[in-house]
This record gives structure tokens, sequence and C-alpha cells, in this order.
């Protein structure tokens, strides 16, 4: 009886679904589901009131069936799982019958099996390849008369994309091939990508970043550089930073807080969904919420560094009381509103004001952070003082960095327009100069030479970086700074990777510490002159810089096969920007850091190298004399408790908060 039940209610189903409208009707609930009945009536096609009655029928007709159900809450219709069934098995049916046909069909990139038709890809080479119509007519014969010959279950747009590109390539047409080309990864890399999101290795948010920058990446070298640029960065004698998002955004920002408040921070109607901010800024509670609200959207908007200055100024004119415990806060809630990938910006503050008592919440926060993104650049005056206190706190493996008068971003750019609002830089291009300084021997006449040659093609890349970011401005893609920037507020900056291993290409490995330095200043001094020339020459001003930046590891990397001989296979990446020896300074040194300090440009990365000794405490280094330098970063070795955060100079193997293995990490 049962089975002679279930025959009788498929047969029924089967009636049901035998009719065309009912079958349209089951289609639009499965796209739009929930509709109510005169929304359902009108989307099914049953306008006028003649046809009422029909469609009541027909309705009625999958209800009983329970191939719709009627949600009496809400008084709207909704398809169930057996009328998704239903759907499913009527598009395998409808599928498997095209098939069979014997005809080419399609399987498109809009979820659709449509009938081969060769006037699309006619139409897709004179639209997208721009290729003429007589070349496009006699491509797209010879793609019809090739594709009945290939042997698959069914074609798809990628699949005849691929053919139309490989015939391309046989006839040599590889400039209309390269605008015909689809962007994105193969599936091997995307499988390995969410595998290793499962493992845990990345973040969803980081994945997704990654998915879609590859198709940028590509984007970019294919279509928006030309080749001769492309290919510097593809051999490596220049290197793109931040490749998926080279062409869209800017490096770093210096916000003067000070403007920035007093001028009203608004968005006006640019992004709805954020809260407003009325009137000024009464208190720190107020402070920390705006200052949230800004990094929130800056983060969205820069690639590499935000640098707020003046935030003290502000704090001292506006008598904004500030108490125990708030920097900390602000600092823990600045973290949480960035993006937590590995390669993310960082958030920097340019202080003036000597106060310890800030330095003490800063080494609060970071005691909480294992891999801090919000970092401090103090005055040089604060060491002066305290350099107990000071000491104590690099012991504790606080990232820091100490500047005079002059404004610079932590990572060591100079500052030096009087613009009141947003100052923008753009320097994600470095230059590979140990391989200039290999193949040019030890001729310095050549090295420069052949360095002028990059530099050409490198201002070449950043003005159409510049040109691409001001073009996503006047558009309105980067909110924030659409409404806070000036054409003339971005300046440009060509990094240099490797000074002091070109330097030893060029001299001799048996070259002394004093031949380097006035190599250096000699190659900076002939820089500047070839800088301002090609500045004249594009009418935008070039500065140069010496700066950490990923591409030291990959120039080194990509160098070791052919030049392998000149490298020292102990390091993993060439130098970046300057560095000296904390307990080994002398007044030369000094004397040679500031003058690099002062005449590089762009600015110029200074690391003091402390040493610890064997209880684990660092090395006492010249504080009197230090105090003349513009800007110095402080670099050591510590050891890391991934897990707490718990960090220490002391060669402990495990954490002695919560037990796990510490791990050494340089913190600079």
């Amino acid at each position: 009886m049962q089975n002679l039940g279930a025959t009788k209610r498929i047969k029924a189903i089967y009636s049901v679904i035998a009719n065309l409208n009912r079958l349209e009707i089951l289609k639009i609930l499965n796209s739009h589901s929930p509709l109510t009945y005169s929304e359902l009536k009108s989307l099914s096609g049953f306008k006028s009131k003649k046809e009422s009655g029909k469609f009541a029928y027909h309705l009625r007709k999958l209800v009983r069936q329970n191939l719709v159900s009627l949600d009496r809450a809400q008084r709207k219709y909704i398809i169930s799982n057996l009328g998704r069934s239903i759907l499913n098995l009527n598009r395998q049916i409808e599928e498997q019958t095209l098939f069979e046909s014997g005809k080419l069909y399609v399987r498109t990139s809009r979820h659709r099996i449509e009938p081969f038709n060769p006037d699309k890809i006619l139409q897709s080479l004179v639209k997208e390849a721009d290729m003429p119509l007589e070349l496009a007519q006699r491509i797209t014969n010879e793609i019809e008369s090739r594709l009945p010959k290939i042997q698959t279950h069914y074609l798809t747009a990628p699949l005849i994309r691929e053919i139309v590109n490989a015939l391309l390539i046989e006839q040599g047409l590889e400039v209309y091939r390269q605008r015909l080309t689809r962007l994105g990864k193969p599936v091997y890399d995307v499988s390995e990508l969410i595998s290793s999101t499962g493992s845990g290795k990345w973040a969803m948010d980081e994945l997704k970043d990654v998915m879609a920058g590859s198709i940028l990446a590509e984007y970019l070298l294919l279509i928006q550089l030309t080749k001769d640029i492309a290919d510097l960065h593809f051999s490596g004698d220049i290197h793109l930073s931040k490749i998926n998002s080279w062409s869209f955004l800017p490096d770093t920002a210096f916000v003067n807080l000070n403007y920035i408040f007093e001028n009203g921070f608004s968005l006006d109607s640019k992004i709805p969904s954020l809260p407003r901010i009325d009137g000024k800024i009464k208190d720190f509670k107020e402070l920390i919420k705006v200052l949230c609200h800004l990094t929130s959207l800056l983060s969205r908007e820069i690639n590499s560094e935000v640098c707020f200055t003046n935030l003290d100024s502000f704090l001292q004119k506006n008598n904004i009381n500030v108490s125990e415990g708030d920097f900390c806060l602000l600092f823990e809630l600045l973290s949480s509103t960035l993006p937590q990938s590995s390669d993310s910006l960082i958030v920097s503050f340019f202080l003036r004001e000597e106060n310890l008592k800030l330095l003490k919440e800063y080494e609060k926060y970071n005691s909480k952070t294992p891999n801090p993104k919000v970092v401090l650049i103090l005055p040089f005056n604060l060491l002066k003082k305290n350099p107990y206190e000071f000491n104590e706190a690099l012991a504790h493996g606080i990232p820091l960095a100490l500047a005079n008068e002059e404004i610079r971003s932590y990572r060591g750019i100079k500052h030096n327009s009087l613009s009141n609002g947003v100052k923008l830089f753009i320097h994600s291009l470095s230059i590979n100069l140990p391989r200039i300084g290999y193949a040019a021997g030890k001729d310095e006449i050549y090295f420069r030479a052949k360095f002028y040659i990059t530099l050409q093609n490198s201002v070449s890349a950043l003005k159409s970086k510049k040109k691409l970011i001001t073009e996503n401005l006047n558009r309105n893609l980067l909110p924030f700074l659409s409404l806070n920037y000036r054409e003339d507020s971005i300046s440009s900056i060509v990094n240099l990777i490797g000074l002091e291993e070109a330097g030893l290409a060029v001299l001799g490995n048996d070259a002394s510490v004093r031949d380097f330095r006035e190599f250096s200043k000699r190659f900076v001094e002939g820089v500047n002159k070839l800088a301002n020339d090609l500045s004249l020459k594009v009418n935008e001003k070039i500065n140069i810089g010496f700066m950490e930046d990923e591409a030291s590891t990959r120039f080194f990397n990509i160098d070791q096969e052919k030049y392998g001989k000149h490298l020292d296979l102990n390091k993993k990446s060439y130098c970046e920007g300057i560095s000296l020896q904390g307990d080994l300074i002398d007044s030369d040194a000094l004397d040679w850091a500031e003058w690099m300090l002062k005449n590089v440009s762009g600015g110029c990365y200074l690391a003091l190298k402390l040493k610890k000794d064997e209880r684990g405490k660092i090395v006492n280094f010249i504080t009197s004399e230090i105090n003349k330098l513009i800007f110095a970063r402080f670099q050591r070795e510590i050891n890391l408790c991934q897990v707490c955060g718990f960090k220490t100079l002391q060669s402990f193997e495990k954490c002695s908060v919560c037990g796990f293995k510490l791990q050494p990490v340089i913190i600079s």
C-alpha cells in the first residue's frame, strides 16, 4: 500500500510540473523567495485581472503538492526543499537533452547553458581586444571550425577564451591575447590557500585579500604598466611592493590631527553606514572614538603607514585631561581597528612632548601585544633625561623611534611640507643597487651611469602610480583622502636597497669602513643631482630614500643564482637603510649617520643595533652624542611568546608566564 501511495504521489507531482507556467512560478520563487501573492503574480507574467483565476489555479496546485508553502505570519510564499529538488532534477534533464542533441552548448559565466554563438567570439575580439573587424571574423571562423573536434562533455566561457588565446599566440597576435586574457589563480593555488586557511595559517579576511589581490597584481603588470617596467620587476632590477594594491593606494600618509580636528572631521554622506561625529572633541573619550573611526577609514586607503602628528599639541591647546590608562586604552582600541594580515600597515604617532607616563603606558600596551601595529616616534630628549627608564623600555621589546624637531614617519620618511591636512607619499618601488654594483665591477662611473638608466625607468613607473592614484581620488574611491587631499600634496620617493653590498662590489671587499662611508656620501650627492635633473624633465619633484622594504629579501634570493659568489650567504637579505652598532658608536659614525639623514632627500631608515650581555642586559651606548641625530630606531633581538605576548632579552627556552616555547624575533 505504501508503494502504491508513493507512486500516486510521484504521478501527481509530475502532473503538476508538466505545466510550463507552474515550472516558471517555481523558478521565480527559487530566485526571489519569499514573495507576496501580488509580487509573485506580477513576476510570473499574470498581470491582467482576467488572468487572476488562472494564476490562483496554478499556485494552488503547487501548494497542494508541498512544492510551495505559505508563511502565514508574513503572508508570503516560499519554495520548499522538495520544490528545489524538482527544479534541480528538471535542470539536469534539460542539460542532458541539450548534450544529446549533438549541438554545441556553453556554460556561461552567468550560470546558464546557452547554444554556442560564434558572434559572441567576434564581439569579444572587437570590443575587448580592439581587433579590426576583418581579422576578428577570420579568427572567429577558425575557432568555429575547431570547436566541434574538441572531445569534451561541455564547453565553458573560460575554455573558449583559452582556445581563442592559444590561436592568437599561434598566429603571432600576442598583443590581442594580452588584452583578452583572463585574470586569476590556478585551481591548485586556490586549493592550497584554502587548505592553509583550514590549518590556521591565514585568517579568512587575508584569504579573500590574497585571492582578490592576485587578480589586481596581474592586472597591474599586464595592463597598467608598460612591458619594460613589468620586465624590470620580474627580473629583479626593481621591486614593486604591495603589488596587489600598488596602483590603487598611496603608501604613507601624514595626518595633522590638530588641523583635522579643528576643521571638523567629517565624511559628509560618503559612507552612510558610519556614525556622524558632531562638534569639537571635548574629552579624551571622544578623542579615542574619533581616532579609532579615522584609523579604520585610513587602514583601507593607505598601504604602509599612517603617521599622526600634533596629537600632543592638540591636547595641550584644548586643555583635554588625560587620565592614567587612557593612552594604553587608545593603543589597544586602535590595534583592534587595523587589518590583522601579516603585512598590514602600521599606525605611528610623532610626538614632541617628553612624556614619561606615555612611554610607561605604551610599555603596558606592548606587554599585551606580541606584534604591535601601533608605534611611537618620541623626542630624543626623553632618552637624554630618562636613560634608565628608556633602556628598561627597550629591554621589554618595545618598538621605538626617536626624532628631533624634523617630522619623520616610523619608516624614516621626511615630511618637509607645511601642508595643513594630509600629506601623501608613494614609495613602494625599490632599486636593486647590489646588482648594478656587480655588473659595474669596480668602475664607479659605470655604476652611476647604469643606476641613472634604472632611475629613469623607476621615475616613469612612479609617475604612472601617481596618475592612477589621483584618478582614484578624483573618482572618490578613497572617501577620506578624497575630501582631505590636494593634488600637490602627493610626493614620490624612489627607494634604494643594498647600499652596503653595492659599495663593497664597487670598492672591493677589502674596503675600510671609512672608504665605504666616503663612497656613500659621493653616491648620495650624485643621486641627488640626477634626481634634480629628472625632476626638471618630468616637471615633478623626485626624492630618493633608504628605507626598509620587502624588496631586500626578494632581491637577495633572485641574485643568488647569478651573483652567488658576491653574496654573503649567511645573510638572508640585502641591507635596508643604514645601521650602526649601538655599543661601537663613535663620533665619526655619528657624523656620517647625521650627514646621511640630512642629505637623503626622501628619508632614511637608521637602525641602532643594540647588543645584550650574558645576563640579557642591553650594552650601554653613548646617549649624549646620539642626541644630535635627526632620527633613529632601535634594533635588538628578543625572545617572544606568540601566545601570551611575553617578551624578554634573556635566553629562556620557554615562556615563564604560560610555558609555551619562546621564539627569537628582531624588534626594530
